[in-house]
């Protein structure tokens, strides 16, 4: 998340349920920017605005639900209403094997980018950070409450805007490495003008925006899994450590040390050639592929 007056961000992770974590956010005025650790549902409550993700451009009211694939950058450009939201994000084997044991495979679930979910699925993600919010509550009920709502919804043919679908197509894996503006131009033969005008069209983003919202993404793994602010700040390109907690605070809403503070031993840190899920392609669809360097070549 990005802005100057983001205010009251706080970060619910809990050490009964790893692999998901919820951030809270009262009072969002200002435009953001998220990378999806996993997989992302980004839930307004009061705020209203406009979302951009990939290509896809869509309006935000109370209710909705932004869903993300792990490793997209996502962001809203335009905002109608300042208000509040939270974010779920699940780490994607998580997410994949509470899916496998209702017999969901990874080949057949594919998210819709904005909705306005089933009763069932909203009550399940407010029990979901509910959960969080309190103590002496059953996280892993109500986490596996969330997924079978998610199930419930693939099948249900009567849903007039779902937050997942079925799909044929492969949910497979590509590389996470951020290309930067002189990388694109050599990947696909465009000129500098054409190659930033593409990919902030595509993305929403400029290419060194873009890739300081994924280095962020990059470097909140690697604090949880216990890795110093100094040392992310210098494996993942910042010039010291103060110039990292900077931008890691606009773009989270907290510093490096508290978003570290709950750590969770199940995180493993990332090296740059990280490798996540991508979104499965629609037919009909070239461009829906996770590296922007194969878009701009297309």
């Amino acid at each position: 998340m990005n802005g100057t007056r983001l205010l009251a961000v706080r970060v619910l992770r809990a050490e009964d349920l790893p692999g998901v974590e919820i951030r809270k956010v009262e009072r969002w005025s200002e435009q953001w920017r998220c990378y999806s650790r996993g997989f992302e549902f980004a839930v307004s409550e009061s705020w209203s605005g406009e979302v951009f993700a990939r290509g896809f451009r869509g309006e935000v009211r109370p209710g909705s639900v932004v869903a993300c694939y792990p490793g997209e950058v996502y962001t809203t450009p335009k905002l109608h209403r300042e208000g509040s939201g939270y974010a779920v994000t699940i780490d994607a084997d998580t997410l994949l094997e509470a899916l496998a044991a209702h017999g969901v495979a990874k080949t057949e679930l594919t998210l819709r980018r904005l909705s306005k979910p089933s009763s069932r699925v909203a009550r399940s993600l407010s029990r979901l950070l509910a959960a969080f919010e309190l103590e002496a509550v059953d996280r892993s009920r109500c986490f596996l409450g969330f997924v079978a709502a998610l199930v419930a919804e693939l099948d249900d043919t009567r849903a007039l805007s779902p937050l997942v679908s079925r799909t044929e197509e492969p949910f497979d894996f590509v590389s996470a490495e951020p290309p930067d503006l002189d990388t694109l131009c050599a990947q696909s033969g465009l000129s500098r003008f054409q190659a930033l005008r593409k990919f902030k069209h595509r993305y929403g983003l400029p290419p060194h925006a873009y890739l300081l919202c994924v280095r962020i993404g990059f470097a909140q793994r690697a604090l949880l899994s216990g890795v110093s602010a100094a040392t992310v700040a210098a494996e993942y390109g910042f010039s010291d450590q103060s110039h990292f907690s900077r931008h890691f605070k606009r773009i989270v809403g907290v510093t490096p040390a508290a978003y570290a503070s709950a750590r969770s031993r199940e995180l493993t840190a990332p090296t740059p050639r990280t490798r996540y899920p991508r979104a499965p392609r629609n037919r009909g669809d070239q461009a829906r592929d996770a590296s922007p360097a194969q878009f701009l070549a297309t």
